[in-house]
């Protein structure tokens, strides 16, 4: 794995590992249970969160995602997505930086 970002289509970067999409520092998640990549889409709202947690799973259905968001909707909208794509909602809790929002570790079913 890599920790170099990379673009995705709607301008934001997403890095394997623990980088940090659209930020240039990293923040600290070592409070959560193991991940390969990390989402963070604070700041995003509804729709946003679940359409980039779309288009990883789409990337590599393998890979288990940590979503971080302070979307007060995504406290449904991710169990549901999950749900409905066949996903496996492992984990979910406070932002593991220390951050505002929750965390949501998505792994295969």
């Amino acid at each position: 794995m890599t920790d170099q970002p990379a673009d995705v289509p709607d301008g934001s970067t997403i890095a394997e590992g623990s980088a940090t999409p659209g930020a240039s520092a990293t923040p600290d998640v070592s409070g959560a249970p193991d991940y390969d990549v990390l989402l963070d889409e604070r700041g995003s709202r509804c729709p946003v969160p679940v359409i980039a947690l779309a288009r990883e799973v789409k990337a590599d259905p393998t890979r288990r995602l940590l979503l971080l968001s302070d979307d007060p909707a995504a406290d449904t909208d991710i169990p549901a997505w999950c749900s409905l794509r066949g996903r496996a909602l492992a984990w979910t809790g406070p932002a593991p930086d220390g951050g505002v929002g929750h965390a949501f570790l998505v792994v295969p079913a």
